[in-house]
């Protein structure tokens, strides 16, 4: 490990401890799995369709939990009370340090749950890859937290990375991109990948910098592709009009400046649209039907239909976003183990991918018939109502349309 990484990674360990992530740890050391057993709680009042408690899904989503055993020292605590489902709903990470097996759960093994998490991209990924189907001739633009292009995940890549001002990083553009196109977790790997970042180093510190600095990502992406050069879709995994919306209820942000940003906005995207790039943000991914599911029982294999449960409507068609890893945000070499309840950020990038791979097949396929494509080719709702989404057959329906249409013009 380089000066940078050592002094970044002590950082971030000081940064996790004053968030209170050892809070984890005092329950471990008295015996105690109370975060465990909240959702798992969350998970029972989902299943049996009761109101769920938005306290009890914050806690997950607070910092302070978020990174679990990620960096710590479980060494010397007995671990074995515990069931390996109660510990698959920890994160942990390859530098989390572990009791010998004796005090473990018999069944649990955390460098194998790291190893097979790494290798799942979403059901039915991997046939596609093997079938040659992996975003060749494809390019991929995004736009998200600045983040450490440096990491393993990312190496041997096609990627430009456009950095901003800002000088932080955060582990959310890490996340994205090994969605999109990881060497190891990425849905189209070998896709050219256009990074953008935000000129903003918190997930949710959206300001006017932020906005502009998307305004400008937009607009050189648009110049690229008048200048010859191809993108096929852009990923961006919030709603920017949804950061306006906020600036304006805090009053951060004058009412005639906020008219020109939307103006300006609405114009590059009816730009985009022209060019044929598609553009999905987490207001498209909703509005276009597109969900997330999460695992009803985290030792139960990946490619079971039936474990994943939606956490929205019944009726949207959803990416499996859990029992997965993301790379670690100061560690260039090591990853993240997560099998929360998911999130609509980090199955965007999923809905982009899986979009690269159909343009591989028919370059002037739209994205609105790419959605309608998806819900025609869903899973059968399965033993919880939930319809997962099949690229497998997603594909086979591309393709086959696009046979067509060369049948169809050689005829005429």
């Amino acid at each position: 490990m380089d000066t940078y990484q050592l002094k970044k990674l002590q950082e971030f360990e000081e940064m996790i401890e004053k968030q209170g992530c050892a809070e984890i740890i005092d329950e471990l050391r008295n015996g105690e799995a109370s975060s465990f057993n909240t959702l798992e709680k969350i998970i029972e009042q989902i299943k049996s369709f009761d109101e769920v408690d938005g306290n009890l899904v914050g806690l997950f989503y607070k910092p302070k939990y978020m990174w679990g055993a990620c960096y710590m020292d479980l060494s010397g605590i007995d671990l074995s009370g515990f069931s390996k489902s109660q510990l698959l709903r920890m994160g942990f990470s390859n530098r989390t340090v572990w009791s010998q097996e004796d005090k473990l759960p018999s069944d649990f093994d955390p460098d194998e749950e790291i190893n097979n998490a790494k290798k799942f991209k979403g059901l039915g990924i991997q046939e596609l890859h093997d079938a040659g189907l992996v975003g060749k001739g494809t390019t991929i633009a995004y736009i998200d937290t600045p983040f450490d292009i440096e990491h393993v995940e990312f190496s041997g890549l096609d990627t430009q990375y456009k950095p901003s001002n800002t000088k932080a990083i955060h582990f959310h553009g890490a996340a994205v991109s090994s969605r999109c196109v990881g060497q190891n977790m990425g849905i189209a790997p070998k896709s050219k990948y256009l990074y953008y970042e935000f000129d903003s180093s918190l997930c949710n510190d959206y300001n006017e910098s932020s906005f502009i600095s998307l305004l400008n990502a937009l607009k050189d992406i648009i110049e690229r592709v008048k200048m010859g050069q191809r993108v096929d879709v852009i990923g961006v995994s919030a709603s920017p009009l949804f950061w306006l919306e906020k600036m304006k209820n805090k009053g951060n942000i004058e009412p005639e400046k906020l008219r020109i940003y939307k103006e300006e906005y609405d114009k590059l995207i009816g730009e985009l649209k022209e060019l044929n790039i598609a553009y999905v943000d987490s207001s498209v991914f909703f509005n276009s039907g597109f969900s997330y599911s999460f695992m009803e029982a985290p030792t139960s294999s990946h490619e079971n239909v039936d474990n994943y449960m939606c956490q929205f409507s019944q009726d949207s068609v959803s990416v499996v976003e859990a029992g997965r890893c993301v790379p670690c945000m100061f560690d260039r070499n090591n990853y993240k183990y997560e099998n929360q309840l998911g999130s609509a950020s980090w199955s965007i990038p999923q809905i982009v991918g899986m979009f690269a791979l159909a343009r591989q097949i028919d370059e002037q396929l739209k994205f609105d018939d790419f959605v309608v494509l998806a819900h025609e080719t869903a899973y059968e709702p399965n033993i919880h109502g939930a319809r997962l989404i099949n690229p497998t057959e997603l594909m086979k329906k591309i393709q086959l349309i696009k046979n067509s249409k060369i049948e169809s013009d050689s005829s005429n």
